[in-house]
């Protein structure tokens, strides 16, 4: 079964650490973890988390992403921000496709929510392997922060995410190897290279791939690999 690990990054509000952790609890999801907080828990991050007051005795807090998302299969960034031409790192899928794709999985998901003011920087959003996007008017983009958690975890609570295990970050690493080796040998332009590598690790990072999709593909890969290295 999917397991969901909500992570605010440099959350700036103590009530908003309260109305996540209720917002959570309306879903059935508890782990809830804090990166670098510029706000801690208080009586009022108490009082706004009513019911799932609880739950608060038990966050962790950690100085960065990496420790906050250890053990995880997927680490998804989020943002108001949609992809340009230029930033290809910001290409993103909306919540009901992430949903979507997320069924019929299992292992720990952990989901990145940045700071109210400003947002997960880019440097934050290249560790994620998958970006989602919640569609809004683009004059005024930005979401409350527990508003913005509702929504994702609406989409995840209702599809039932469960099942087939997902591909590791360091197996998903291992084919990212093979298709950068047979861009390498390509005739293809540096920067179109560059292009394309960065394309292939957002289509399969918005797949969710279980263990077994990856391992089928990886072995096509470095069956193609080794018969243009024999070349």
């Amino acid at each position: 079964m999917i397991k969901v690990r909500i992570v605010l990054v440099g959350v700036e509000g103590e009530e908003n650490i309260g109305y996540a952790a209720r917002t959570m609890s309306n879903f059935n999801f508890s782990d809830l973890v804090l990166v670098s907080p510029k706000a801690g828990i208080t009586g009022i991050t108490m009082q706004r988390a009513m019911r799932a007051a609880a739950m608060l005795e038990n966050v962790k807090i950690f100085n960065n992403i990496e420790s906050a998302t250890r053990g995880s299969k997927v680490i998804v960034g989020t943002t108001g921000k949609v992809a340009t031409e230029k930033n290809l790192l910001r290409s993103a899928i909306t919540p009901k496709q992430f949903a979507k794709n997320l069924a019929a999985r299992g292992g720990t998901v952990s989901i990145l929510f940045g700071r109210e003011s400003s947002g997960l920087t880019n440097k934050e959003l290249e560790k994620c392997d998958l970006i989602v996007t919640i569609p809004t008017d683009p004059a005024n983009p930005a979401l409350n922060i527990s508003n913005a958690i509702a929504i994702v975890l609406y989409e995840i609570f209702a599809t039932s995410a469960r099942g087939k295990i997902l591909s590791s970050s360091k197996e998903r690493k291992i084919l990212y190897g093979f298709f950068d080796e047979l861009v390498r040998i390509s005739a293809a332009q540096e920067t179109r290279k560059k292009t394309a590598k960065r394309v292939f690790r957002n289509v399969i990072n918005r797949s969710l791939m279980s263990r077994n999709e990856l391992s089928t593909i990886t072995g096509a890969l470095r069956k193609n690999r080794d018969k243009l290295k024999k070349k």
